[in-house]
């Protein structure tokens, strides 16, 4: 399945990271 994990830079961005389990 796919995972997003959603967190805050330093700089107060959204950055999204997806992650592909295998």
């Amino acid at each position: 399945p796919m995972m997003s994990v959603y967190f805050r830079d330093p700089d107060g961005n959204l950055v999204e990271i997806s992650d592909y389990n295998r």
